[in-house]
């Protein structure tokens, strides 16, 4: 499987396992609209997600320096398009603002999570190759 393909997976199922671990709390909060935010925040981040993944591709075909530049790049937009997505739900959805602004958070650290513990193992696996091909 290509490194985008996995990438994309993986960050959608720590999409999928965070959105789990909030309705986990959301059910002992008991209050609808935290709900609603929740559906909110979880599509602005599989958006987010979507929407990176050209990004991701072309970082693939890289140098090292430049995919993990890229990387970096990758993660602020990805913030950039899930937080745009979330003000464009509560201002013309009518979406409630606060339990959508707070849910975001969670959801789009876990993703940022998996996809920066991926790129270590890349660039400690490109510094493994590195020093294996000089000898």
């Amino acid at each position: 499987m290509s490194g985008w393909k996995q990438q994309f997976l993986q960050s959608t199922a720590a999409l999928l396992i965070a959105i789990g671990a909030v309705s986990l709390v959301l059910i002992l909060v008991a209050r609808p609209d935290w709900w609603t935010g929740l559906l909110a925040s979880s599509i602005a981040v599989a958006i987010a997600i979507t929407a990176t993944v050209p990004v991701s591709i072309w970082g693939s075909r890289q140098p090292l320096e430049v995919a993990a530049l890229v990387g970096v790049v990758s993660g602020m937009l990805r913030l950039v398009v899930a937080a745009s997505c979330v003000i464009l739900a509560v201002s013309v959805g009518k979406y409630p603002a606060l339990p959508s602004l707070t849910l975001l958070i969670p959801l789009y650290f876990a993703v940022l999570l998996i996809e920066t513990r991926r790129q270590k193992h890349e660039l400690s696996a490109s510094d493994w190759n590195k020093s294996n091909s000089t000898l």
